[in-house]
């Protein structure tokens, strides 16, 4: 699975989706979503959930404690949640 840093701009968000394997237009509309999100929930949403790191990886990565990760992705799905809820 080729991985594209989340903080570098993308031009075409589809292509990077369609690399991620979403095709349905719900997945896609999740994704845009979590495109959205501010850059520090953002990046630790596409490690976990899509590249499959776990938290202590993600902490690794970050340089930040684990349960600053937890609570990242925590906050990012209650957005997310919020976000596809106006839709």
């Amino acid at each position: 699975m080729l991985f594209r840093p989340p903080w570098r701009k993308i031009e075409d968000i589809g292509e990077y989706a369609e690399t991620l394997g979403f095709e349905e237009e719900s997945y896609l509309d999740l994704f845009q979503a979590v495109m959205e999100l501010d850059k520090k929930y953002r990046v630790p949403v596409l490690l976990f959930y899509y590249e499959r790191y776990s938290t202590a990886e993600i902490a690794s990565i970050l340089k930040m404690p684990e349960k600053t990760v937890s609570t990242r992705l925590f906050r990012a799905k209650a957005k997310l949640k919020n976000y596809l809820k106006e839709e």
